[in-house]
């Protein structure tokens, strides 16, 4: 399936659940397990797609977004930005956890992210952890970029390299990827 098939299924699911949902969002796919074996869309793809779900979602009741690269172009076209994932760009371990049956805690559901175990600390250790400290420290990639508190990339969607969350860089941001 090609890239322009693959928008214009994204987009007629949205108008055909106008009206019958109260709200339609995305998220990215996490690059990890099976996601990552499967071939990614590249950052000006990516930035056109985002360019027609946001107008769609400009005039429609039931389309919303908390893709945080929509405030990317939201901002460079001169234009209010949104609140981001969050409420303040990636939300990962300090917005939410995720507490799994076993105890472990995690920042994020979308990828393993670690932050310890309530079964062998309190919460309120593990919420301070180092772990928990790299996790929100985010990409360094998005390091002085004019909208990081706001977006700060999407760390789910990044493959993550041996050395860390901090090292990995969002692939579908067009700032950082340069065609």
């Amino acid at each position: 399936m090609s890239v322009d098939e693959l928008k214009k299924m994204a987009l007629s699911l949205a108008r055909l659940l106008e009206e019958r949902t109260d709200a339609f969002n995305f998220t990215r796919l996490s690059q990890i397990g099976e996601g990552a074996a499967l071939k990614q869309i590249s950052p000006g793809e990516y930035k056109a797609f985002l360019e027609e779900y946001l107008a769609f979602a400009e005039r429609s009741q039931t389309a919303s977004y908390k893709e945080n690269l929509i405030n990317l172009i939201r901002w460079e076209r001169g234009q209010e930005t949104t609140t981001g994932c969050t409420g303040s760009g990636c939300g990962i371990a300090f917005d939410g956890i995720i507490l799994l049956p076993d105890g472990e805690v995690h920042g994020c559901r979308k990828v393993p992210s670690r932050m310890g175990n309530l079964w062998e600390e309190t919460l309120e250790d593990i919420y301070y952890s180092p772990a928990s400290a790299e996790l929100r420290r985010g990409l360094k990639a998005c390091d002085g970029c004019p909208i990081r508190a706001i977006c700060g990339g999407c760390i789910a969607a990044s493959p993550i390299p041996p050395t860390g969350f901090a090292d990995t860089i969002d692939p579908c941001c067009w700032r950082l990827w340069r065609e």
